[in-house]
């Protein structure tokens, strides 16, 4: 038997359905352990300034040498959302609203956890979290709302020239140590019905899930990155069903915490895991002469990034403290 007809799911699909199936549940919790991004730079332009070769540059410690981590991890409930459309575009990760056909609201007053069964609108596979265009659902608890918790670390580690001026008045480059949270949206979406319009009983469709950063980080702190997550399921393979989501995006924005020119580090990588440049090996003689002239001082920088494990979980209600970081 086929399941109900369902809201089309993919905007290029007008006669696509949903077809989830018993094993899916109504109400789940995403969950990312740490991940982090780090970066290091060690700029020798001091050097020059101060008319030193390599050698007298290393031995006076006339470079700067700043490091950055950032860390984030990510924690909160997604709820089946029966009209099968809600605020999003097909494959916009940002906030910007779409007009909706919503009749249901993922933020009652009083709040009241969704819990729309699988025959609630018909068999559906599109999942979001409390809120709604990006205004925080806040009658919802912080356990009941997708959050990232962050930690931006950004310090000199060595030399004494990470300094940076401002109408002619010199200042050193400041240290960061900030933990932080920012709330977050997240759904789920089938995106490819296939040739068959999504209606088989057994056939698997390409489905994502986005998280994506909705709320203010504190002045000078980096928004985390939205990030995005594919899996094929089917009415027998479930979003919780260990090992079926695939990370296929992470973009970050500028992260610019201070005034080092030096140190202004564009965080825009395309894939979950890359390696800019070359990050230093040692901050204790980092500056060198690639010619062999003495004409130019050069430093090393490099960017790593590792991305912690991702689980969507049928074990609501979620825990109801922040993800950790070490």
């Amino acid at each position: 038997m086929t399941s109900p007809k369902h809201v089309c799911c993919c905007a290029e699909q007008a006669n696509c359905c949903q077809v989830a199936g018993a094993r899916w549940a109504n109400r789940y919790c995403i969950e990312l352990q740490q991940s982090t991004i780090f970066a290091n730079y060690c700029d020798c332009g001091p050097c020059e300034t101060a008319g030193a070769t390599c050698t007298e540059c290393n031995d006076e410690q006339l470079f700067c040498c700043r490091e950055l981590q950032f860390d984030w991890c990510i924690r909160g409930p997604i709820f089946r959302y029966p009209p099968g459309i809600g605020n999003y575009d097909t494959n916009d990760p940002t906030c910007a609203p779409v007009q909706s056909v919503n009749q249901y609201s993922l933020c009652t007053t009083p709040w009241q956890a969704p819990n729309f069964d699988i025959f609630e609108g018909g068999f559906s596979t599109h999942y979001e979290s409390t809120s709604q265009a990006c205004t925080v659902c806040t009658a919802a608890g912080a356990s009941n709302r997708v959050q990232y918790r962050c930690r931006l670390r950004v310090e000199t580690v060595a030399g004494n020239g990470c300094t940076y001026q401002i109408e002619g008045v010199t200042y050193d480059c400041e240290d960061w140590d900030e933990t932080y949270t920012v709330e977050a949206r997240a759904y789920i979406m089938c995106i490819d019905a296939g040739t068959d319009g999504g209606c088989s009983e057994s056939e698997p469709y390409t489905h994502e899930l986005w998280i994506v950063p909705c709320g203010s980080s504190a002045a000078g702190l980096p928004a985390p990155p939205s990030m995005r997550w594919v899996a094929d399921l089917s009415k027998a393979v479930a979003p919780h069903d260990t090992g079926v989501w695939e990370l296929d995006q992470v973009t970050f924005s500028h992260i610019t915490p201070d005034g080092c020119s030096g140190f202004a580090l564009p965080i825009t990588p395309a894939h979950a895991w890359c390696q800019n440049g070359t990050p230093c090996e040692t901050y204790n003689d980092p500056c060198f002469d690639a010619s062999g002239q003495n004409s130019n001082c050069l430093g090393c920088g490099g960017m790593q990034m590792s991305v912690g494990a991702f689980s969507v979980l049928n074990s609501y209600p979620c825990q109801d403290n922040p993800c950790p970081l070490t």
